[in-house]
């Protein structure tokens, strides 16, 4: 391993990427092959193959022989081994950090709503590059205006911090009534209901 921006050679391509993923998932001492971590990362055979050698060949990997395959884990010593591992740990906490986040910034601007959720491929977990964050506030009338300046703060600073595009939709509750029969944009809302995450629950005005 060169000293000199090392990581050029360990992060190479999204495939090194998402088999050092892959590798730091698995439980300490259980090595896999590289097929399976093709499977597991998401990538082709010759992809992961190739990643793995030019990690192993950085001393990232350990690979060892068993039978007719390589079996390989991460190298847990390597210098570069923690930083890695403090990446991936941060990562797998997005989600709850933006739902901290939102729940901590309504709370601060706009305490009289009790009712918000984020849904869409949020919830779903499967955003892809550009992915909008969709989420839902629910608001008494005579609050809607000050909710939608408030919202536009919010949305400002959830792309400084997280670097996403914060959709919002508001409504006015509560949400039993915004999934009525023939109440526009019913179907919206009974999907928000089954499948969103909530922000902030608590008692709707």
């Amino acid at each position: 391993m060169r000293l000199t921006a090392p990581l050029d050679d360990v992060l190479v391509t999204r495939s090194h990427l998402r088999v050092l993923r892959a590798l730091d998932a698995l439980p300490v001492g259980v090595p896999a092959s590289g097929r399976q971590l093709a499977r597991r990362a998401g990538v082709s055979h010759t992809a992961a193959s190739r990643a793995l050698s030019g990690l192993a060949d950085e001393g990232v990997v350990l690979a060892r022989p068993y039978g007719r395959a390589d079996y390989y884990e991460l190298n847990r010593e390597h210098v570069l081994y923690e930083g890695l591992r403090a990446l991936f740990k941060r990562e797998t906490g997005l989600k709850n950090d933006l739902i901290e986040f939102l729940s901590r910034e309504i709370r601060r601007r706009l305490p009289r709503v009790r009712r918000a959720y984020i849904f869409g491929s949020a919830a779903r977990d499967d955003m892809h590059k550009g992915s909008d964050i969709d989420l839902a506030v629910i608001a008494s009338g005579r609050d809607q205006e000050r909710v939608e300046a408030e919202v536009a703060g919010i949305e400002a600073e959830v792309r400084r911090r997280f670097g996403g595009r914060l959709n919002t939709i508001i409504a006015t509750g509560p949400i039993g009534k915004l999934t009525q029969p023939r109440r526009p944009g019913r179907e919206l809302w009974r999907r928000i209901e089954r499948e969103g995450v909530p922000v902030l629950t608590g008692v709707e005005h």
